[in-house]
């Protein structure tokens, strides 16, 4: 158990340095995984490989989010978690996104360059997340601020129903204008009446 919690500690080491080498904060990573600052201190301090609550399936989701947002290989991050379990992590992602025990100039401007193009989908993908909540609060707003504008230009008209009451109101003008009408009838009946009398 205790050379799992060095793998583990080891794992959990490389992880942070590697967020820090990029230049990602704790807030960024809480954004992007939505787990509590103190657990996210944790893991980066042990991996919570021994932790009781966390089981594998949450323990590889939490990585496969920190490994998005930092713009890593996923699948070599999984993996590497997968050996830190099993005690066997050996330092493979300080390897790779360190340069350690490796060709510093050969690998690190590719993956700068991933870093610059890869960051980009993982804002976009929180992006994604943010523009999913605010539209569907935008598409009420949205959708009354038409309804309200072509019933009336002003924000103030609101008296533009009543507005179109005024309408209806017009509406019944000419209906009185018939019955005049009628009544012009009426009186041209009446000096009929009498001439007959």
């Amino acid at each position: 158990m205790s050379g799992e919690a060095e793998r583990g500690t080891r794992f959990a080491r490389d992880l942070r340095r590697i967020r820090r080498a990029r230049g990602v904060s704790l807030a960024d990573i809480h954004d992007a995984t939505k787990m509590a600052y103190d657990m996210i201190k944790r893991f980066e301090h042990d991996a919570l490989i021994n932790h009781p609550q966390f089981n594998r399936v949450y323990l590889r989701l939490f990585v496969r989010g920190y490994a998005e947002h930092l713009d890593m290989d996923v699948e070599m991050t999984l993996q590497a978690l997968e050996l830190a379990i099993k005690g066997r992590y050996a330092g493979s992602l300080a390897k790779e996104y360190l340069g350690e025990s490796g060709k510093k100039t050969g690998e690190e401007p590719p993956k700068q360059e991933k870093k610059t193009s890869r960051a980009k989908p993982a804002s976009s993908e929180s992006d994604q997340v943010k523009e999913a909540v605010p539209s569907r609060r935008t598409e009420p707003e949205s959708a009354e601020t038409p309804s309200e504008k072509p019933a009336a230009s002003d924000g103030k008209d609101d008296s533009g129903p009543p507005a179109s009451e005024t309408p209806a109101s017009e509406t019944p003008d000419p209906e009185p204008t018939a019955p005049e009408t009628t009544a012009a009838e009426t009186t041209a009946a009446e000096p009929a009446a009498p001439e007959k009398t």
